[in-house]
């Protein structure tokens, strides 16, 4: 896992996309996301969506619930790990 950070983003999709956003690029062995933001905390939370994006439709549906998480971490590749790691016991939780 590895986190570039760049200021701007891609040329041809730069008129288009929102100050935030992710894509998923195909890798036959695994998932690669690619995610921007300003700030960095905006990026970690686009690559966590990119990463529910992959199995779970999601787009241009509105949240059905949020949660605060205060996180730290020494790097970013560990803050993302930590925040994809809450996503997926939040998701495995049963409801109620």
């Amino acid at each position: 896992m590895a986190i570039t950070r760049r200021t701007a983003r891609p040329q041809e999709e730069e008129e288009e996309e929102a100050d935030r956003r992710h894509r998923k690029a195909l890798h036959p062995a695994d998932l690669h996301i690619e995610a921007w933001g300003p700030t960095r905390e905006e990026c970690i939370a686009e690559a966590a969506r990119g990463m529910v994006d992959s199995f779970a439709v999601v787009a241009g549906r509105p949240p059905c619930a949020r949660a605060e998480r205060h996180m730290t971490a020494r790097s970013d590749e560990d803050l993302l790990a930590a925040v994809i790691d809450d996503h997926g016991r939040r998701i495995a939780a049963p409801a109620g």
